[in-house]
């Protein structure tokens, strides 16, 4: 179970290392090279670098439609440079049309006091419940599934707590751990339902531009099932499809491509997306010394890259 956290924590350096692959697009490259490395991290409260990204993002969008994720992630940035007339447009756009919803805020965003009880305390009520109101319209029948899905990384977290407690018992033989990990497994997967339900009901695979904006997210939970062989398989299974068109209509990016291959890697001892080289893995983590890592089916994966415009120069 060690292992399997060093493992997701190698996720979030893979995302930057395959940013070098050509297992993405154009608008990967742009969000996964230019724009998260700046939100990402404490460049967003240079000036210019927030300029930049915020022109980027705006070009981004007459090629790709409005990106619900990088606008909220946009707010904070813009708070902090007093940016008020674009922070005040974006976050009635998406609470309007994306369900954003302050239910589901952390409190620890640099602008939640002053919306709440603050300067734009007054504005910020009448304008939340004006077009919350428009949004529940069009969306009614989402509530409960938002809802679960705004929820699943919490439990998520709670469950790998509870589990490395446990697993770190003194005296726990082989066999105990490998029984506590199937449970764990299992719970993962428990976790995961309501992602397959939308995926199966509404054949939509479920993202920011599709169903609802997800302050909670369920990025990690995907992880953690990944880390079990059977999970990875099941789960895969269901949402491939949905991922594809979601992929294809540019709402999401290759990062779940990325994620999946990694532990399909670490499983099989091969890619399915050609992610990444040996060489870009740290070496804890290669099966071999020596690359290249074998592709579980050269044909099929020719044609996804064609599909998914794949190695094509900018």
């Amino acid at each position: 179970m060690f292992s399997n956290l060093i493992k997701f924590t190698f996720l979030i350096i893979c995302i930057c290392f395959t940013n070098v692959s050509k297992a993405q697009s154009k608008r990967d490259n742009i969000i996964n090279k230019i724009v998260l490395p700046v939100l990402n991290s404490d460049r967003y409260k240079d000036n210019s670098d927030y300029n930049e990204i915020k022109t980027i993002i705006t070009k981004l969008e007459k090629d790709y439609g409005y990106e619900a994720s990088l606008k909220r992630r946009l707010l904070e940035p813009s708070y902090y440079h007093n940016d008020l007339s674009f922070f005040k447009a974006e976050l009635t756009t998406l609470i309007k049309d994306y369900g954003f919803d302050v239910a589901y805020m952390k409190g620890t965003e640099n602008y939640y006091s002053d919306l709440i009880t603050g300067q734009m305390a007054v504005w910020f009520k009448e304008m939340y419940l004006k077009n919350h109101v428009i949004w529940l319209s069009n969306n009614f029948d989402k509530q409960i599934e938002k809802r679960k899905l705004n929820t699943i990384n919490e439990k998520d977290q709670s469950i790998t707590a509870f589990a490395m407690k446990v697993l770190n018992i003194d005296g726990l033989d082989s066999l105990q751990q490998t029984t506590i990990k199937e449970y764990l497994s299992e719970y993962h997967f428990k976790n995961i339902e309501p992602v397959l339900s939308i995926v199966k009901n509404k054949n939509i695979f479920p993202n920011d531009k599709s169903f609802a904006l997800l302050q909670g997210g369920f990025d990690t939970v995907l992880i953690h099932n990944f880390q079990f062989k059977k999970n990875l398989n099941e789960v895969w299974n269901v949402l491939f499809p949905t991922i594809k068109q979601a992929y294809l209509k540019n709402e999401i990016t290759n990062v779940i491509f990325q994620n999946y291959d990694f532990y399909h890697y670490q499983q099989y001892g091969s890619l399915v997306f050609g992610s990444y080289s040996i060489e870009q893995l740290p070496e804890q983590f290669r099966q071999t010394e020596k690359g290249p890592i074998p592709i579980k089916d050269e044909a099929w994966l020719e044609n996804i890259k064609k599909e998914f415009k794949w190695g094509n120069k900018y």
